[in-house]
């Protein structure tokens, strides 16, 4: 099973505070290592733009970024989630991180958007208005298939760190770990499924594509996710082919 992984929110997560002591740049750097360790590149981190306007020194996270390996994608400039924007306003949202964005997606071999939460509008009308946006800047829209939830775990991991109780959060963190495993595998048995029942023709390789945050409590357990799931669990990791591919049925 081929697995494309994938970053949201780069180079700061704007919805979770850091533990004490963790910036912007030390949970950037973990991320690096951890596919570095594991010999993963060509990761799409789809970046919202903002951080840019408050420290202009959020740049050099790009850089590091890209100077990894890795590709940089649009995720909006503040994060604003459509359901509960218009589109006008969404679409202004998409240009400005476009525009702040530039030097790192124009290094990219696509250029990449993924819509905050995969909220593609709550009507017909803000979808193809903004669908039709994405299409004028010349972007692939990229959706995720397997969420692991982890900003519900991460305030619970904050505060046992934050009250003393390190053990257990190193416990919380392993048994995070063991979960996002079982939801790839149990994703790898629902495609299998699919690919099985469907009366379409479809493509025998639909691939996985995860999608993880820029936070703290992701760079504390990537390193041994992704061992075991490219290692252990047999999952091939691709990049941007998965987005390029032709529709599965």
């Amino acid at each position: 099973m081929r697995m494309a992984f994938t970053l949201d929110d780069l180079p700061v997560f704007p919805h979770m505070p850091l533990p004490d002591g963790d910036t912007p740049q030390f949970v950037a750097a973990r991320i690096i290592d951890a596919f570095d360790r594991n010999g993963v590149s060509g990761v799409f981190a789809l970046a919202n733009s903002w951080p840019l306007d408050v420290d202009p020194k959020h740049a050099l996270i790009l850089d590091d970024w890209i100077a990894a390996g890795h590709h940089i994608g649009n995720h909006t400039h503040t994060h604003p989630l459509l359901n509960e924007t218009s589109a006008e306003d969404f679409n202004h949202d998409i240009s400005i991180a476009d525009d702040l964005l530039a030097p790192w997606i124009s290094k990219a071999p696509l250029r990449a958007f993924r819509h905050p939460l995969e909220q593609w509008g709550n009507t017909e009308e803000k979808r193809v208005a903004v669908n039709a946006h994405i299409d004028r800047l010349a972007y692939q829209s990229v959706g995720v298939t397997s969420w692991f939830y982890e900003w519900e775990w991460d305030r619970a991991w904050r505060h046992l760190l934050q009250t003393g109780r390190t053990e257990e959060a190193e416990r919380l963190k392993a048994e995070f770990s063991q979960d996002s495993n079982s939801c790839s595998c149990k994703s790898r048995v629902l495609v299998g499924q699919l690919l099985h029942v469907s009366k379409h023709r479809l493509n025998t390789s639909v691939p996985l594509i995860a999608g993880r945050l820029a936070a703290s409590f992701v760079a504390a357990f990537l390193s041994v996710f992704v061992g075991h799931a490219f290692l252990s669990e047999g999952f091939d990791f691709i990049s941007h082919e998965v987005f390029t591919d032709e529709p599965a049925c």
